[in-house]
């Protein structure tokens, strides 16, 4: 009644209160805060990226207050709120109006919350207020991104019980083997990720609420003390060592799901309510559980499972194709022998419920994706993309994974440690989620894809991968194997590489396996192979004679050869410094020998037959010393101009340093885009070209 009575008088004095605006300067005008803010972002990036709490921009939202619905804009800069707005309401003026909204406004934008306390008498009206500021907020918090430093000490924040819509943790530089990073006093309001990048580190989660999944796909060593996860645990980590996860006595999760190999360990009252090891889990390394978990649900038919002696399982789930539950076994296995389970411990009940998806596996390489395209080569040692697809009764993709390409997809001598060079590229190429793009999708629907290079299913800047990576699932789900690699000495060797001009014939000693289908693809002349192709060849059926034109020009050939079956890949593009025998040449290849003379007189290169296109399409190396630096340092190296490498990757061509009439240019750059040449200076240049016998060498001063 009594506030009947006042909202009577108040009606007297009402005023327009809708669209007011009403900023704030508290953090603009504390001057010491601003400098030690920006001290630290300059020396900092990271820790500027964990203290930004908001995406800056300008939002609105709408929350309901005492009778009426409140709206608001909030202003986002740096990552703070630097002012609140008020743009309508039509609550009771006496006890919430423009000027008490004010106050509020002035507060969260001081206190960089946006639960202060309420106005005395409005405290419907002043909780509605923060609401619809947090509702403007609400999908803009910028996510708690946390890197690894570059040594080996380890990272550590106190997130201080801020929320954040999400959280990642990576190793930005790669180059750290074992991060260390330890995160604490942190709510994750969605999902959380523990990056690849992370190799075979270590994280350590204390006190962290995440109200969504956490998704462990990088480090070794997980810590998750005083955790609370309602979503799942997921543990996917594609590459590098086994993870081992670890549970302290106050960290109870809902559903932990292996889809990579790992040790699962609880400690005291630490317990896992359902912990299941998915179709998708495979057997390079033992899966081990030493663990309190309620129900162990196991999916999978092609792992080596252990559950240790400590362990207590209340029940289990078993696939429906292997031995029979009994309370008493301890092995259990299937017919294919893919599957074995060591119990060590008693479990009391259990079942063969689990009707296991088809899973099926398949290989495809991947520098050679595009052959004999050289654009797409990738550095030796080279690999096969390896997948393993778990298809539905319709033959649908139920997930895509890795089938331990970095070990099993590398060629013949190589180690995993050679892995590092490739491993820039896989982490792209699953930081851009490509196992995701299959799920749901028919073989037909897979071949549709559109991989290419600006597609829409690539992933950018991993585009032999990603198509390799469509090829190899192709492969899986129409039981095909992928290309064989061929070892050093399997290949077609000219028996006389270099011949001279008018030549028609060209004999090869043919050390392919027997089951190679061979077919010439195409013979193109100079090192960019695939831009000048010749006409009129032919090569015999055993592959030991090659026809050819007889005026064809000095200079290098590929013989570019496929297996029609597909069952073998082709010969590398792969060489090494060539020697004087050529000996360490792997591709089938031949050089039509020059009767020109190539010479650098008069401050430019000449041929004497004029044609110095030809040359530059045959150079195959241009270096250039600094003399004086030689003479004065050690160490010093100079620079090499390779307009193809040995293993078929474009580089600098010629004609960056050579003009179209053979003079020097004076501003050609190297690989960094730094001059090669600087006046004054005195250089020693050495020019291969294939055709000749010698490098043709020289000095050159720049700008003389």
């Amino acid at each position: 009644m009594k506030r009947n009575m006042q909202l009577v008088l108040a009606l007297s004095m009402v005023m327009a209160v809708s669209a007011v605006a009403i900023s704030s300067s508290y953090a603009q005008n504390d001057s010491a805060k601003t400098e030690q803010t920006t001290t630290v972002n300059k020396t900092d990036d990271s820790k500027k990226k964990e203290e930004s709490k908001y995406v800056d921009g300008v939002y609105e939202g709408t929350a309901r207050g005492y009778s009426s619905d409140i709206k608001v804009k909030v202003t986002v800069s740096g990552g703070a709120i630097k002012s609140v707005e008020l743009l309508s309401q039509n609550d009771t003026p006496i006890y919430f109006n423009a000027e008490k909204a004010k106050i509020l406004a002035d507060n969260i934008v001081k206190t960089q919350s946006i639960k202060v306390d309420a106005l005395a008498g409005a405290t419907i009206s002043s909780n509605g207020f923060m609401k619809a500021v947090s509702n403007a907020l609400e999908s803009v918090q910028a996510p708690l991104t946390v890197e690894s430093n570059k040594d080996s000490e380890e990272k550590s924040l106190d997130a201080q019980e801020k929320t954040y819509p999400s959280m990642e943790i990576t190793n930005p530089e790669r180059t750290n083997e074992k991060p260390k990073v330890k995160i604490r006093n942190a709510k994750v309001s969605k999902n959380a990720l523990i990056s690849d990048t992370l190799r075979d580190g270590a994280v350590v989660l204390e006190n962290i609420t995440i109200d969504g999944d956490l998704v462990i796909r990088g480090a070794e060593e997980i810590s998750l003390n005083n955790c609370k996860i309602t979503g799942k645990v997921i543990i996917d980590k594609q590459i590098r060592k086994r993870i081992n996860v670890v549970l302290d006595d106050k960290t109870k999760l809902n559903r932990l799901v292996v889809k990579t190999p790992a040790k699962i360990q609880t400690k005291g009252a630490g317990e896992i309510a359902t912990l299941e090891l998915s179709d998708i889990l495979g057997s390079e390394y033992q899966t081990v559980i030493d663990a309190k978990v309620k129900e162990l649900d196991i999916k999978t038919v092609n792992a080596d499972i252990s559950v240790e002696k400590n362990s207590k399982v209340d029940s289990i789930k078993l696939p429906d194709n292997v031995d029979k539950f009994e309370k008493t076994k301890k092995t259990y296995k299937n017919k294919e022998n893919t599957f074995k389970l060591e119990v060590n411990s008693s479990i009391s009940k259990g079942s063969n419920t689990n009707v296991p998806y088809k899973v099926v596996y398949g290989y495809s390489n991947v520098d050679q994706a595009e052959y004999p395209d050289l654009k797409l080569f990738l550095r030796p040692p080279f690999y096969d993309m390896r997948v393993k697809v778990v298809l539905d009764k319709n033959n649908k993709i139920v997930e895509v994974a890795n089938d331990s390409t970095q070990i099993k997809g590398l060629m013949p001598g190589a180690q995993e440690k050679d892995w590092m060079k490739h491993e820039r590229y896989w982490n792209r190429m699953t930081a851009g989620n490509i196992y995701d793009k299959f799920a749901g999708k028919t073989l037909e629907q897979v071949k549709a894809m559109k991989m290419r290079k600006g597609e829409a299913d690539v992933v950018s800047g991993a585009t032999a991968d990603s198509i390799a990576i469509k090829q190899a699932v192709i492969n899986a789900m129409e039981g095909r194997k992928g290309k064989m690699f061929l070892t050093d000495k399997q290949t077609l060797t000219p028996i006389t590489p270099i011949i001279e001009i008018g030549t028609t014939t060209v004999k090869f000693t043919n050390t392919l396996p027997k089951d190679f289908k061979l077919k010439l693809l195409n013979v193109s002349q100079g090192v960019f192979n695939g831009e000048d192709i010749i006409k009129d060849v032919k090569l015999s059926e055993d592959g030991t004679v090659l026809t050819i034109p007889n005026d064809l020009k000095p200079g290098h050939y590929y013989v570019n050869i496929v297996d029609e079956s597909g069952a073998y890949r082709s010969p590398d593009f792969v060489a090494g410094e060539r020697d004087k025998e050529r000996t360490n040449i792997h591709y089938p290849y031949f050089v039509v020998k020059s009767k020109e003379t190539l010479k650098f007189e008069g401050n430019k290169l000449s041929v004497s037959d004029n044609d110095l296109a030809n040359i530059y399409k045959n150079i195959e190396s241009i270096t250039i010393t600094d003399k004086k630096a030689k003479e004065s340092d050690s160490k010093y190296k100079p620079v090499k101009v390779e307009p193809v490498t040995v293993e078929g990757r474009l580089r600098i061509k010629a004609t960056e340093v050579f003009d179209e009439n053979g003079k020097i240019k004076e501003t050609a750059k190297d690989l960094e885009k730094a001059n090669i040449f600087e006046n004054g200076k005195e250089y020693e240049i050495e020019v291969k070209v294939w055709g000749f016998d010698e490098p043709l060498k020289f000095n050159y001063v720049a700008g003389k």
